[in-house]
């Protein structure tokens, strides 16, 4: 994974307009996040750092709802109960560079409108949000993150449901 992300990044540095390579380098820093987080026993702490190279580097929403859909299913973004049966905490990081892409792709959908063909990345951000309980980072005066919670899953899934025009199979189940 080293080599292939330093290589990615080594064409992104060459070449800083072409989000091509940019989304190259984050699906790759996505699987590699991936990797981490599935190892036995987990990286966590390794995750999150890959996770927030995701975060610095990406610009294209559809690769950033990718990235949040896949990386929040996990109960070390989502919380929840591992197969062995134990309860698992989100980690604040993971829990915090999921509803970072989220926001910041929500930020780039509010100024334009989406071409109907491009609506299911909507679908993946709301999916992505409910994943990990509808919680967003709230920046405090002091500079300090702290998760809340804006609604409950159960609201923004029907809103979604309701609301937007083309849903994958995938983001649907």
């Amino acid at each position: 994974w080293p080599a292939a992300i330093a290589a990615a990044k080594e064409q992104v540095d060459a070449h800083p307009d072409n989000l091509a390579l940019r989304d190259t380098l984050a699906m790759r820093l996505l699987n590699c996040t991936l990797w981490h987080m599935n190892a036995e026993p987990p990286r966590p702490d390794e995750a999150a750092a890959v996770l927030s190279q995701v975060v610095a580097n990406c610009t294209n929403v559809r690769t950033m709802a990718t990235v949040a859909a896949h990386v929040s299913s996990h109960t070390l973004a989502s919380g929840g109960i591992d197969p062995d049966g134990t309860a698992v905490q989100p980690h604040p990081m993971i829990l915090g560079a999921v509803s970072t892409l989220v926001d910041a792709a929500l930020s780039i959908c509010a100024q334009a409108a989406l071409p109907f063909d491009d609506s299911d990345l909507v679908a993946d951000l709301a999916a992505a949000h409910c994943d990990i309980g509808c919680t967003t980072m709230v920046l405090l005066a002091s500079g300090e993150a702290l998760p809340t919670v804006f609604c409950q899953p159960p609201q923004l899934a029907m809103w979604a449901l309701t609301t937007v025009p083309t849903i994958s199979e995938r983001t649907l189940l």
